[in-house]
């Protein structure tokens, strides 16, 4: 990612991922590496911090993951920058899905390998301990479809918090709450039950900041008050001003710091006053919030009890008027009701009436009442502007009196910042099995999966169904193993057997599979030498790696193609 100043951060260096999310850049497009600036800058940021990264060259072989059925351009566009800018003895490139496959089962001949990745799905059949590229198919969805998705129905569903539903928020709740389905349509219609939707209706919270009674809210624009009160105000906001400035150079401090000790630039000099400028923010910021608490909102106790009164009889006309929506709109909900009768009448007059060429209704004051009568809120267009006045009300009766026991928030504290999750789960993972849900014109997973089968004779099918392999981030979800095997029940042939297992950490086998291969010395690496003889785009096969197909030759001038 770079920020305005065009600095590059990768990784944890980059201090908010949703303010900046609009730059952040990846190498790869739908799992193949495509941009190759960034992926020289993210290798240069790894092997600095992994301190292997010396001026005559990566004295180490390189093992490197690539794709299901890789393009040749793009091996050959990465073997390009290992071995000229890295000057990397050799490289093995791998199948990030099979090694998981043989670290999990070592001795494994067959199996109908499915890889849950981050952009893409594949499936891909092993067959006598080699990858079928010819029949492996693979799906445009993949964790980051889902949690886009779950993120956009959050949002229609709450509009009032889409701000606050952000993709990382929605990343953290596929992780947590979302599962798949064993039987979709079966558990979407037990939904329609109204006591099933309350029993299984989950609350979750959003971020949020009440301010108790111990300390003193951030003050908003005040009321109709007094000179004093505008200035103290004003001097509180200066104070809270300071007080983050003072922060944000600590922090900026602090990342220099950590810096200059990673790369080993700066002298002991230079590292020991970045230290010392540290600990002197970190003791001024102590003494400005020792100071915000010791600076309370000082006013005679006169005016201090006028003041109480003022603001108490507004908020309590503010209430009134907000339970009076509330019971108006709850009568204009009900069809029997003396409000809704009279709203039905209106509305039928003036259906009734003809039209004119001049039409001019709304054009009086009488003609706004007529609205104000058959409006479902009940006629009050300024519901928001009473809740921002009730809100500000409050916070400044907390502020002058904390202890007191109607200055808790009327509007329920935390509650009002909650989401409602209902279908929402079970809806996001379904996309793997359904990606028309997001306008796909794709098969889904089952389909994909069967469509693979019967590529094969009845022998094949079986020696592949006896060892369905799931690996992968998104098989973390829980409920795939279950409904992989629902889906497999009713393609596969009466009594048929076939078994479904999930790696045992599917997010970092594919790393331990690929260790363990390489302490074996099970895996085939491309040398310098090949690379000048055989071309960039050149493999070295071996258990858990691509086929290799070399690319076709140029027809020459004059010879037909």
């Amino acid at each position: 990612m770079k920020s305005k100043d065009m600095e590059t951060q990768i990784g944890n260096d980059i201090v908010s991922v949703e303010a900046g999310r609009l730059n952040l850049r990846t190498q790869f497009d739908h799992g193949v590496v495509t941009h190759f600036e960034a992926q020289e800058t993210l290798l240069d940021y790894s092997l600095t911090h992994l301190g292997v990264n010396t001026p005559d060259g990566l004295q180490h072989p390189m093992v490197i993951s690539e794709p299901p059925a890789n393009l040749n351009s793009s091996r050959a566009a990465m073997s390009e920058l290992l071995f000229e800018c890295y000057r990397v003895p050799s490289i093995s490139y791998f199948v990030d899905a099979l090694a998981s496959l043989r670290y999990n089962q070592p001795d494994c001949r067959d199996a109908l390998v499915i890889s849950c990745g981050y952009h893409t799905t594949h499936v891909i059949p092993v067959l006598d301990g080699r990858m079928d590229a010819g029949n492996a198919r693979r799906i445009g969805v993949g964790g980051f479809l889902m949690t886009s998705y779950l993120q956009r129905l959050l949002q229609l569903k709450n509009p009032s918090a889409l701000a606050a539903i952000t993709l990382s928020r929605a990343e953290e709740l596929l992780h947590e709450l979302v599962r798949f389905s064993g039987d979709y349509g079966s558990d979407l219609r037990l939904w329609a039950d109204p006591a099933h939707q309350k029993e299984h209706t989950r609350p979750v919270q959003l971020p949020v900041t009440i301010a108790t009674g111990s300390e003193q809210p951030r003050p908003s624009q005040p009321a109709a008050g007094e000179a004093k009160d505008k200035k103290l105000i004003a001097k509180a906001r200066m104070h809270e001003m300071h007080i983050k400035k003072r922060q944000a150079l600590i922090s900026e401090d602090e990342r220099r710091l950590a810096r200059a000790r990673q790369s080993g630039e700066g002298d002991a000099e230079y590292l020991q006053e970045l230290e010392r400028r540290i600990e002197a923010g970190r003791t001024k910021l102590a003494e400005l919030a020792e100071r915000g608490r010791e600076t309370p909102v000082r006013l005679s106790p006169d005016a201090l009890q006028a003041r109480l009164e003022e603001l108490e009889g507004r908020r309590r006309e503010l209430l009134e008027r907000r339970a009076e929506r509330r019971r108006r709109r709850a009568e204009m909900a009900r069809r029997r009701t003396a409000a809704s009768q009279q709203r039905m009448r209106i509305i039928s007059q003036l259906a009734s009436q003809r039209p004119t060429k001049d039409d001019t209704f709304g054009a009086r004051d009488e003609d706004w009442d007529v609205y104000k009568a058959i409006n479902v809120d009940g006629g009050d267009s300024d519901s928001e502007a009473d809740a921002e006045e009730l809100t500000e009300v409050e916070a400044r009766l907390r502020q002058l009196a904390p202890d007191l026991a109607w200055s808790q928030p009327a509007a329920g504290g935390a509650q009002p910042h909650q989401i409602q999750l209902g279908t929402e789960p079970l809806q996001t993972a379904e996309i793997l099995f359904q990606p028309s849900m997001l306008g796909l014109d794709q098969a889904g997973l089952a389909e994909t999966i069967q469509f693979v089968l019967s590529k094969y004779p009845t022998e094949a099918q079986q020696r592949l169904a006896g060892n369905v392999f799931v690996t992968g981030g998104v098989s973390n979800v829980p409920g795939l193993r279950q409904r992989l095997e629902h889906e497999l029940r009713q393609m596969r042939p009466f009594q048929s057997s076939f078994a479904v297992s999930v790696a045992s950490s599917p997010s970092l086998d594919a790393w331990r599979g690929a260790r363990s291969l390489s302490a074996a010395g099970q895996l085939e690496y491309v040398s310098r030498q090949q690379y000048v003889e055989c071309g960039a785009d050149y493999l070295a096969e071996h258990m858990a790696s691509n086929r290799y197909w070399p690319t076709p030759s140029e027809p020459a001038a004059g010879q037909p193609a």
